[in-house]
């Protein structure tokens, strides 16, 4: 045995001791109740004497935790400014934000996210020398909904929130504790987010009742919900960024930082992106965030992109043993319409299959025109029979380039196997993956179309392009994109807008130049689907491969994915295959070559430019806009009394202190929500304030008005509220009455909705009636004013 002398011995511990750790990377899962729950942690080069801090950050909807990983690069700055950086991964699809109670896609039931989070705490403290003083929290869209969420339950363990692409839902506002410690907070918010639309929304997440109606806050009112609840005044609107800072209580602070004209992304500064190009790098801006206590001016000076130039957004899974070093396939999946990233990823089950496979999966989001309501890819760009009259940058978009830029742009944050990419879609992401396979055949190895047909104009797009790996699948009882096709009447001639299948067929079969033969293989039955089946076409003889996937008797439907797609237009789903596993099976037996690359070359044409043309509004849209802005001019000069019915009052609230929520449905509450955009946007000054003595005309009052006039009288006779109403109001502004609409008809016959309003002009003996409108024609004023001020 070899003896150390004593003197080397000490010094040899003492080396043993002191040396920095190096940085790390490891996978950790905690067991939460029920469930395994997964991480990633890496810790930069540390003294073993300094204790580091610690960010976690929660990745979006259908996404990862190495995804957010790789958007982020936190790995980078942590190793540069010194702290460590967990990345958690969701249980499911989604962060419970509250939302399973609330009833929102709850496939999982309630998730103790929170005590997932305080394990994370633990273990990372396990593993480095992390300050428990210096934790940070920051998450991005439904990871930064879990964020809030947090922010609320455990405020006294977070030293930092940094909010991205996220705006408060209204079960979140109404769980949070009326009081707890304030945490310094950052929001960062796209003013061209669709997803998070700065307005707010409201929508049905059931069966159609009222009960089931849940909110996403504004932007304004997001703010608002957290200056008041952490005690907050305005500090500063800077001038030169879109910065307004507000001083809170202990010390605290809470920032708001608009990236102009930005979609729902994590912005990124790196020189050679493409895509959502605003010279703003979140990371940076986060990171100095936590790290400093302090917004740094010079990070949040943007470029605002040109008008022609359209911000993008995306959801990205990278499965949980993606080491960075290795390069993996992509697969583009691409969504229908109406549609989403989110939703084609649970319509398809792809993050599953690539999990289980080994590939990255992006599920990229098209864009909503100005004339429509859905989200859509543009596939029919640059043919006559679908141009776009209103001239907009978004009804000219150029969805192939858009995919083509995201995949470079995911190239340059992560390693990734580009001569394996590939791109699928369903239903309207079919049409678009057809499309791809003509204008990008040499930028994908191959192409899997789901529930589509050829489009016209598709054979002129397509001529001359080269060949390539192609798969169709289609259900003969489609009723979506009927297998026999769609017709129009063009100049007296009827014409396929979509082609029959067998044509499809023939078209795919003519450009990869197959000739008749082929084989027919029926796909084992396994007894769950009866009355359907699928049989595999595989096409012989092809310059490049030919599939297609028969589904006999199958409907509108991502096979082997039930339960995802209304049964109205789903039909039939077949659980004999995984369309996932299938598409996968056949995609990922190519690889794009240099010759492809080069032919695809040689007969590519420049994309048509994006031309915004000047449109001068019509004599009745001048009319109406005038109209608009003499009657917000004229509120805004006040001398006006303004009746609001309350939204529809809860039945079964029993609380006559009034003191807790609930008085109103939530359908109610959002009503008095809108009332508050309303005011607020519109600049309404309320002098004096008159609340019927009514539990639900209270609760209204508290959303309409967070911060009301200090002049705030109740009634609850009809005497009284025809004194209200007949009363002048302060010299400047305007009355605000809320009331349950039960005493007008005694006054003068009116007779009120839920939610409607009614104005009158007083003298201070009487009043003249002068209107009703409902809420949701206040908020289409507000929208026309905002939209043309923009």
């Amino acid at each position: 045995m070899r003896k150390f002398a004593p003197f080397a011995l000490v010094l040899w511990l003492c080396l043993f001791v002191a040396a920095p750790a190096y940085a790390a990377d490891s996978t950790h899962t905690l067991t939460i109740g029920e469930h395994d729950r997964l991480f990633h942690l890496h810790t930069p080069q540390q003294s073993p004497n300094d204790a580091m801090p610690l960010v976690i950050a929660l990745h979006p909807i259908v996404s990862s935790g190495n995804s957010m990983r790789a958007l982020t690069g936190f790995d980078a700055l942590a190793d540069e400014m010194g702290f460590a950086v967990a990345y958690p991964q969701a249980l499911s699809y989604y962060w419970d934000d509250g939302r399973a109670a609330a009833g929102m896609l709850a496939d999982d039931g309630d998730i103790d996210e929170q005590n997932f989070i305080e394990g994370i705490i633990a273990d990372a403290q396990q593993s480095a020398n992390i300050d428990a003083d210096r934790v940070y929290l920051t998450g991005w869209a439904n990871g930064g909904n879990l964020a809030y969420r947090l922010a609320c339950q455990m405020p006294d363990q977070l030293a930092g929130v940094a909010i991205v692409g996220s705006l408060m839902w209204n079960y979140q506002a109404e769980d949070c504790p009326d009081t707890g410690t304030p945490v310094n907070m950052l929001i960062i918010h796209g003013s061209a987010d669709s997803t998070f639309q700065t307005e707010g929304r409201s929508f049905g997440i059931g069966e159609a009742s009222e009960d089931r109606v849940v909110s996403i806050y504004s932007l304004d009112r997001t703010v608002d919900f957290w200056t008041e609840r952490m005690g907050c005044e305005l500090e500063n609107a800077y001038d030169h960024v879109a910065l307004t800072s507000y001083a809170c209580a202990d010390d605290t602070a809470l920032h708001l930082f608009n990236v102009i004209g930005g979609e729902n992304a994590w912005y990124r500064n790196e020189p050679d992106l493409l895509l959502n190009t605003h010279q703003v790098d979140t990371s940076a801006i986060v990171a100095n965030f936590f790290m400093t206590g302090q917004t740094a001016l010079d990070l949040m000076t943007q470029t605002p992109m040109e008008p022609t130039q359209l911000g993008r957004s995306y959801n990205l899974y990278i499965p949980t043993n993606y080491t960075f070093d290795d390069p993996m396939p992509l697969v583009m999946v691409l969504h229908g319409r109406p549609g989403n990233g989110p939703g084609i990823a649970l319509i398809t089950d792809m993050n599953r299959i690539a999990e289980e496979n080994g590939f990255i999966a992006v599920y990229p989001e098209g864009l909503i025109p100005p004339s429509e309501t859905v989200r859509g890819w543009n596939y029919v760009r640059d043919i006559p029979l679908f141009a776009s009259s209103d001239g907009s940058a978004i009804s000219q978009r150029d969805d192939v380039q858009f995919l083509v830029d995201l995949k470079h742009d995911l190239a340059e944050l992560m390693p990734i196997d580009s001569s394996r990419a590939y791109v699928t879609g369903f239903s309207n992401g079919g049409f678009m993956t057809q499309r791809m396979a003509c204008d990008a055949a040499g930028r994908f190895a191959a192409f899997a179309a789901v529930g589509s047909a050829l489009s016209w104009g598709m054979p002129s797009i397509c001529e001359g392009r080269p060949p390539v790996p192609m798969m169709t699948m289609h259900g003969t009882r489609d009723v979506s994109v009927p297998w026999t096709g769609t017709t129009v009447t063009l100049s007296g001639r009827e014409v396929y807008l979509t082609a029959p299948l067998p044509n499809t067929l023939m078209f795919w079969q003519e450009h990869n130049g197959c000739n008749d033969e082929l084989t027919l293989e029926d796909l084992p039955q396994l007894g769950d689907s009866p009355g359907t089946s699928v049989s595999r076409w595989t096409y012989v003889n092809c310059t490049e491969p030919l599939e297609f996937v028969a589904v006999e008797n199958g409907g509108h439907n991502w096979p082997g994915v039930p339960d995802r797609i209304s049964e109205q237009i789903a039909g039939n789903v077949n659980m004999d295959i995984h369309a996932g596993q299938v598409v996968w099976d056949f995609l990922q037996q190519f690889t794009l070559d240099e010759a492809r690359v080069e032919a695809a070359a040689a007969v590519a044409t420049p994309s048509a430019p994006i031309v915004i043309e000047e449109r001068q509004p019509s004599n009745q849209e001048s009319q109406e806009l005038a109209n608009a802005r003499q009657v917000v001019a004229t509120l805004r000069n006040g001398g006006f009394v303004i009746y609001f019915k309350h939204g529809n009052a809860n039945a079964d609230y029993t609380d006559i202190t009034c003191a807790t929520d609930g008085a109103l449905t939530t359908t109610g509450d959002n009503q008095a929500g809108l009332l508050y955009n309303v005011i607020t946007d519109l600049q309404v000054p309320i002098g004096r304030v008159f609340v019927q003595d009514t539990c639900a005309a209270q609760q209204s009052l508290d959303r309409a008005l967070p911060a009301p006039p200090d002049d705030i009288q109740a009634y609850n006779e009809a005497d009284e509220l025809q004194a209200a109403l007949s009363q002048v109001p302060p010299e400047g502004t305007n009355t605000l009455i809320i009331g349950s609409g039960d005493l007008l008809p005694q006054l003068d016959g009116s007779s009120l909705n839920a939610a409607d309003t009614l104005m009158a002009l007083p003298d201070g003996q009487s009043y003249a009636f002068l209107t009703i409108a409902t809420i949701y024609d206040w908020v289409a004023l507000e929208q026309l004013i905002n939209s043309t001020d923009e």
